[in-house]
């Protein structure tokens, strides 16, 4: 009695341990998943764009994925997102009876009443007008754009009206090095934008350091060289006037229409005033 007691006990607590692994593994393999708060997606308010209706649509779909909902539930999910006319959109659905329908049905239904139906003609239009108007990187951002609305492109179309939109210099560069794909033509002509960016800081930036006065404020260099340029280019005024041969006195004196008076005049041979020996 004793002993088959010992046993059921014993059998009782290895089933114990393992259902309390089995508890620890499947708590480990979920607990990271379920302490993080994932944010809803955006509402939908019924604007007819093809990128913001693929755009609404995966936003929905990736929170399906992370919290794994149930396949049944998603379409009631979503449903509580649509706003304005998305709702009087669904609302019209209902009155018709035909909102009994899966995720996949509903996503079909849902593109058939808010894409725009030329979208895809649309999109090929853009496509063949975009061009580089600004930055590399916005042009690279704007392709972006219009790729996702035309899934059924190739990549070689791709490159080749990726590399047409470029500035003539920019794609140059992109053709010189004969890229195989659109996103090796991209990384090229972004490394171009990057590399005349710094060539055009190093031309325009002044190595030289400030110059230090030392609170010297006197002509400088090219002061000086100035000032001598002036004295061999313009002739001196007072060495024109040594130069000039001298004029008598008297001469001078008539020239100016001076004349001394008589009284003072000595003369040189008797040392008398009023007069003077003619010659």
């Amino acid at each position: 009695m004793a002993d088959n007691y010992n046993v059921d006990l014993g059998q009782t607590l290895q089933t114990l341990m393992v259902s309390t692994q089995l508890l620890l593994d499947e708590r480990r393999n979920s607990g990271p998943q379920t302490m993080v708060k994932v944010p809803p997606p955006p509402c939908f308010c019924g604007e007819r764009n093809a990128t913001m209706v693929d755009g609404w649509l995966r936003s929905v779909e990736r929170y399906f994925e992370f919290t794994r909902l149930n396949d049944d539930r998603k379409v009631d999910y979503a449903v509580t997102l649509l706003r304005d006319g998305a709702d009087v959109w669904w609302r019209r659905l209902e009155t018709k009876g035909e909102d009994t329908v899966v995720w996949e049905e509903f996503k079909a239904l849902f593109r058939l009443g808010f894409r725009p139906v030329n979208a895809h003609e649309e999109a090929r239009d853009l496509l063949a007008n975009l061009r580089q108007t600004d930055t590399v990187r916005s042009y690279v951002n704007a392709f972006h754009d219009v790729e996702l609305l035309l899934p059924t492109v190739t990549d070689d179309e791709f490159k080749d009206r990726f590399i047409r939109g470029l500035q003539p210099a920019v794609r140059a560069h992109v053709l010189k090095e004969m890229p195989k794909t659109k996103d090796a033509a991209e990384v090229l002509a972004l490394s171009y934008e990057h590399s005349m960016k710094i060539a055009h800081e190093v031309v325009y930036c002044d190595p030289r350091p400030p110059q230090q006065t030392n609170g010297y404020y006197g002509p400088q260099p090219m002061d000086l060289d100035y000032a001598a340029v002036r004295r061999t280019s313009r002739p001196n005024h007072y060495q024109h006037q040594r130069q000039q041969p001298q004029q008598p006195q008297q001469q001078q004196q008539k020239q100016h229409g001076w004349r001394r008076n008589n009284k003072d005049i000595r003369c040189y041979a008797c040392d008398k005033l009023g007069h003077y020996v003619k010659d």
